[in-house]
């Protein structure tokens, strides 16, 4: 059988179209030309055609015993052997592997039967891949070939099913469909949770290059349910190879279409998805009208939403937002974020951005309130730092955060909540440094936990103490000391929380720094090259955060200073 079926592949239509196709070439899932000339010859005596003839009835006749007897495993043995002497016929190709992948779903070898509906997808794809045109949002061959197909096979395939990529009539909705039976079948077996996303990630890509957003919220879902069952990722907390979802506030207005005009809701959508994304999305539902996007920069607070209506257009605002409980706070922990009905918006206040577009539109602009510790002006463009300098940058830097309640929570049934309840605060450039520096101890302290479970996960640890300790890559600390703390004297009562925070920062960097110079020490690289970079990155954090204290050390008072707070041996 298997000979015949090389034999019928030589000379073949189906033969012919698979060495036109240079991306089979690439993925090495088809012989070369100068291959197909060593092959055997088709059989041109009528003794050879009467005997591969004979051969195939006698196959086929084999599989519908079987079949009557209700043996069904070996029917579709039988079925395998005929489809090999047929090569150029991709419905036997396809039948048996359904076949097959339906025999192994019923004796509970799953993993087996995925890898059927994997090989199916992958043959499709190659005659997919070979048309002038091929659909949108299919994969590269050769990268499907090399990442995707390895992941879910224990081992390469045969030849035979390589050879089976010859049907004109496969579409990139069978494509879909096998990987999405694949998954499924990958999504019961708990050790195939990697495999499982990466199924479910080219089914994404593919959901969104072709506006099936139905579609695409299932797959996310799918993979949702997979990565909650990476537990290990889970526990640690190191959840950056887990597809978490993102959601953008979207707001409508113009013209009235349903319930969806003049109104805001929350959209979940998968890993990855962008602004532009959503804005493509929101153009496909109201293909009938013209879409407007306006700038992210114009807030509903200052700016009403008739001033942003026309009645000829639909006007879209996206922006993204963050889970959060119901008083804005936020995790980084899967928990918080698995079934969330409150949406955080935290963005920059600019505020002659505000008095400028105010007055485009016609309405009235008040200054915000000002907070504890803050002049009249509200934080105006007059304000001064400590040193009675003109404040700019941080110390002018209102943040507005807004929390958006919806009807229900997401993950549900539909992945848009529509918003009910709205709630605005308005941060003091104060407390707006205070909430920048404790979210970059937050996450300094997050990374120091991961490289103490494996030192080899560090990398990400070196790379926020590099833009929190060495002063030519980011200051911000600095610049931070500078706008609201006085170089001679104490830190006022308005200006007290800002110094706690900065001291609490550049203590969690040096003890970060710290651990990292003993975890170098003690675990190390496995490559000496490896290890001399880490050993050397080690030597210059210290001497950057020596330098760092030396220049922010001016701004606190000396019984603020912690004992021993440099890393850098006299």
């Amino acid at each position: 059988g298997g000979g015949g079926g090389g034999a019928g592949r030589t000379g073949g239509a189906g033969g012919g179209r698979l060495q036109a196709s240079p991306l089979a070439e690439d993925a090495a899932v088809s012989p070369s030309p100068a291959q197909e000339v060593q092959e055997e010859p088709l059989p041109v005596s009528l003794a050879q055609v009467s005997a591969r003839f004979d051969t195939l009835v006698r196959e086929v006749t084999e599989c519908a015993t079987a079949l009557a007897a209700g043996d069904v495993s070996l029917a579709a043995d039988r079925l395998f052997h005929a489809s090999s002497l047929l090569v150029d016929v991709p419905e036997l190709r396809a039948h048996w592997l359904s076949t097959l992948a339906r025999v192994l779903t019923t004796a509970g070898r799953r993993v087996e039967a995925a890898q059927c509906h994997v090989m199916l997808s992958w043959l499709v794809l190659q005659e997919l891949a070979a048309d002038e045109t091929p659909p949108p949002g299919l994969p590269p061959l050769a990268a499907f070939g090399r990442s995707v197909v390895p992941a879910l096979t224990t081992a390469s395939p045969t030849p035979a099913v390589h050879d089976a990529v010859v049907s004109p009539l496969f579409t990139a909705n069978g494509f879909a469909a096998e990987l999405t039976a694949a998954a499924s079948l990958l999504e019961e077996e708990p050790d195939q949770a990697e495999a499982a996303l990466d199924v479910c990630g080219v089914l994404a890509d593919y959901c969104r290059a072709n506006f099936l957003y139905e579609r695409l919220a299932e797959v996310h879902l799918q993979s949702a349910r997979v990565a909650a069952t990476v537990a290990p990722a889970m526990e640690s907390g190191d959840d950056s190879t887990l597809p978490l979802p993102v959601f953008y506030r979207v707001s409508l207005f113009g013209v009235p279409i349903g319930r969806m005009s003049d109104t805001s809701f929350i959209l979940r959508e998968p890993a990855g998805t962008t602004v532009g994304d959503v804005v493509d999305k929101m153009r496909t539902i109201y293909a009938a009208h013209t879409v407007r996007v306006a700038p992210n920069t114009v807030r509903t607070r200052f700016v009403s939403g008739a001033a942003l209506a026309d009645e000829s257009q639909v006007t879209v605002q996206v922006a993204a937002v963050t889970p959060c409980d119901e008083h804005g706070a936020h995790h980084k922990g899967r928990r918080a974020i698995r079934h969330p009905s409150h949406f955080l918006l935290q963005a920059p206040l600019d505020t002659r951005e505000e008095r400028r577009l105010a007055a485009a539109s016609g309405t009235t602009w008040s200054p915000p309130t000002a907070g504890k510790g803050v002049g009249n002006d509200g934080g105006s463009a007059d304000a001064v730092t400590p040193d009675g300098e003109e404040a700019t940058g941080a110390a002018s830097q209102w943040t507005l955060r807004v929390v958006y309640h919806t009807g229900h929570s997401l993950p549900a049934p539909t992945p848009r909540s529509l918003v009910i309840d709205t709630s605005e605060t308005l941060l003091t450039p104060q407390e707006s440094a205070c909430l920048l520096l404790d979210s970059q101890v937050s996450a300094i302290r997050a990374e120091v936990l991961v490289a103490q479970q494996r030192f080899t996960d560090a990398h990400r640890l070196r790379r926020i103490l590099q833009g929190s300790v060495f002063p030519q890559v980011n200051a911000g600390s600095l610049e931070l000391c500078a706008a609201f703390l006085p170089k001679t004297g104490k830190a006022t009562e308005d200006t007290a929380p800002v110094a706690a925070v900065l001291l609490h920062l550049f203590a969690e960097c040096r003890d970060a720094v710290a651990f990292h110079g003993e975890a170098a020490m003690s675990h190390g690289e496995a490559e000496p090259e490896a290890q001399t970079h880490v050993l050397t990155w080690q030597a210059e954090a210290e001497r950057a955060f020596d330098r760092l204290w030396r220049e922010a050390r001016a701004y606190f008072a000396e019984e603020a200073l912690p004992p021993q707070f440099s890393v850098v041996k006299e």
